[in-house]
């Protein structure tokens, strides 16, 4: 690939989009990616992007999210987002490597039913969920990016551009809704599935609105896939958005369940593996006299296993504090290990959450647990939302609290392969049974 010199920082350009082009940069010994805009910002389109990164940053500890980690001015003028830097895209996956085994589109599909479930319910639409948008980490794990919204309203190169991933009424008024994200869930999975979108990308633009609009998105033929995925991706794809799946945590549960039943299929000794994480650039570039390009870095699919347990501890937290409470108190089963990967053992592992300390407006918690593992805090209110976020490898964390009400809290640890749940605690007399 080649290398672009714009004043201190050394691109590569990774792919463009309707609005803005990616690039690579090596500044010192960071490496970053950055998503550049054709021009400056002016100062009303500054403060609404402010705002709206603001939103975005109480979604920097979700698993799944690719959240910018500021503006960056370009010397040329122009304006870019710093972000986190992944490796291929989705789409260039399957243009690649073909169609998806069925077990890495039901991770795959959970990883991204659970973040939008996240987004959601903090207020946040996406409004284009596509195969673009869907990259991995060099860990393979599968993220979304592009949540912000304000710059592609401001800099439209393209009006076409990735109209064949758009839901109808997105398409036909512009509406972005959390039943939109769920048709652009939708087409993510049958991309995964069939290594194309339900509508060709290249057709002419006329003819591919109108088959938006109208035509009925062509069943994946994948006769090893379970019928109920297959009548899932059918659902998620339908025009009205009334007829879709209910919400993403009803497509998360679904998932869950189709994931909980399904055999992972055999490896083929010899076969082609698909490269999850394969690095997309070698820095520094080769020179223009090298033999030829860097051999990307082959990874293999553990990411698949890895997302799943962390999926089922925050799915079942949840559905236990919403369906019961705090008063009736009854931790999730520890989650058995991933079909096909064996755990290095099946003793419980000390995972302990000392007494919450009362600071009034904030509860702060600290835990015990195993090292390496990763950690998520689980908060009950008696009489309203729960609320789950993950916290990486801290063992100590600082919670919001109304000083009027009684709460109960859980701390739950993943290596990747096992989930464990911590014993329950209880702050201003709640009861909290196990």
């Amino acid at each position: 690939m080649e290398t672009a010199e714009v004043g201190q920082y050394s691109l590569v350009p990774l792919g463009g989009g309707a609005s803005g082009t990616v690039c690579a940069c090596r500044r010192g010994g960071e490496a970053v990616a950055l998503k550049i805009f054709p021009g400056r910002l002016y100062r009303r389109t500054r403060a609404r992007l402010d705002r709206e990164l603001a939103t975005l940053a109480q979604l920097a500890d979700t698993v799944g999210i690719v959240v910018p980690q500021g503006v960056e001015p370009m010397p040329d003028g122009r304006c870019a987002l710093r972000m986190e830097l992944c490796t291929q895209s989705l789409a260039g996956l399957v243009a690649t490597s073909g169609p998806l085994p069925v077990t890495d589109v039901l991770v795959l599909g959970i990883t991204l039913a659970s973040t939008l479930v996240a987004a959601h319910r903090a207020g946040i639409v996406h409004g284009r969920v596509t195969p673009s948008n869907v990259l991995f980490r060099t860990s393979g794990e599968p993220v979304l990016s592009d949540f912000e919204r304000t710059l592609r309203a401001v800099f439209v190169r393209d009006h076409d551009h990735g109209i064949a991933y758009l839901a109808p009424e997105t398409l036909d008024d512009g509406v972005a809704e959390p039943a939109s994200d769920l048709y652009g869930l939708g087409v993510v999975l049958h991309t995964a599935l069939a290594a194309n979108p339900p509508f060709p990308a290249e057709a002419d633009a006329g003819a591919l609105r109108e088959a938006v609009r109208h035509t009925p998105a062509p069943p994946v033929d994948r006769p090893e896939a379970p019928i109920d995925l297959l009548v899932l991706v059918d659902q998620l794809l339908l025009k009205d958005p009334h007829q879709r799946p209910p919400s993403a945590e009803a497509v998360t549960r679904q998932l869950l369940r189709l994931w909980d039943d399904h055999e992972p299929e055999p490896e083929v000794p010899g076969a082609p593996r698909t490269s999850f994480g394969t690095e997309v650039f070698a820095w520094p570039p080769p020179p223009a006299d090298d033999a030829g390009p860097v051999p990307p870095v082959r990874k293999n699919r553990a990411w698949r296993f890895a997302a799943i347990p962390a999926a089922v501890a925050i799915a079942a937290a949840a559905g236990w504090f919403l369906t019961r409470g705090p008063a009736e108190y009854a931790p999730p089963a520890a989650a058995a290990s991933a079909p096909g990967v064996p755990s290095r053992t099946t003793e419980p592992v000390p995972l302990a959450l000392a007494e919450p300390a009362d600071l009034g407006t904030t509860a702060a918690l600290s835990w015990t647990g195993p090292a390496g593992w990763e950690f998520a805090v689980v908060v009950a209110v008696e009489s309203g939302p729960t609320k789950t976020t993950l916290v990486r490898h801290d063992h100590s964390a600082r919670v919001p609290i109304d000083p009027r009400l009684k709460y109960c809290f859980q701390v739950q640890a993943t290596n990747g392969v096992r989930v464990q749940a911590s014993p329950p605690r209880a702050l201003r007399g709640a009861t909290c049974r196990e």
